[in-house]
């Protein structure tokens, strides 16, 4: 209720857009916006990475929100060991590290490391879980009807994985929506060849709850839930 605003024990959370309003016997103003920006010197994670589940064949997306002074370099650990780019591994100096297909060997505990001129700082350690799928045995032969499995792992949190089957080339819209009909994501809008077919899941910016997932795959229409926790 002052002229001037005074902070103590700045944090994250106290970012945002500020406004003075100023009234009196003759009627009230509001300021124009200030922004206020919080930034870290040393670096700091805003999320750890979470314990992820995927099974074989499947997508694996590691993922934490970082920040500090610039440069701030990352790099993420399996077992202590850096991690490259390659065929399979994406992600491996970024923010998300993402692995397709998994592999068992990909299995172990994975990590994010943070470095800037200010220090060097570690995530939390989460394993990564990469469990044969009972699928595998037929993911060399065609679909011979369309095909819509059970997301896993469901429950979920924050990333699952969904699998469906296609015994034809055909155009695959996947959405989600929630159990009173809003729709809140388009998760597949392609032509795909026949075969089988996984698309990843992040839930961090849903709500936890109950959602419906739909595919309709030319004039086939299949639709399964998931809950994320």
């Amino acid at each position: 209720t002052n002229a001037t605003l005074f902070l103590s024990n700045i944090g994250f959370a106290d970012a945002g857009r500020y406004t003075v309003r100023v009234s009196n016997e003759a009627g009230e103003v509001t300021s124009a916006p200030a922004t206020l920006t919080i930034t870290s010197l040393t670096p700091v994670f805003l999320t750890q990475p979470v314990p992820v589940e995927v099974r074989v064949g499947e997508e694996a997306v590691l993922t934490a929100e970082t920040a500090g002074l610039a440069p701030l370099a990352r790099q993420w650990l399996r077992n202590g060991v850096p991690l490259a780019d390659d065929g399979r591994i994406q992600g491996a100096t970024t923010d998300t590290l993402r692995i397709a297909p998994a592999q068992v060997a990909d299995g172990g505990t994975y990590a994010l490391q943070l470095s800037n001129p200010r220090g060097t700082l570690t995530s939390e350690a989460v394993l990564l879980t990469v469990t044969p799928s009972t699928a595998t045995t037929d993911e060399a032969t065609l679909p011979t009807t369309f095909t819509l499995d059970q997301n896993y792992p469901n429950p979920f949190n924050p990333i699952t994985s969904i699998r469906y089957g296609l015994p034809e080339p055909t155009h695959v819209r996947l959405e989600l929506y929630t159990l009173l009909g809003q729709r809140v994501a388009v998760l597949a809008d392609t032509d795909q060849a026949a075969g089988w077919h996984t698309v990843t899941v992040d839930g961090r910016h849903l709500a936890s709850g109950a959602y419906l997932y739909v595919l309709h795959a030319g004039d086939h229409t299949s639709s399964r839930t998931l809950v994320l926790l």
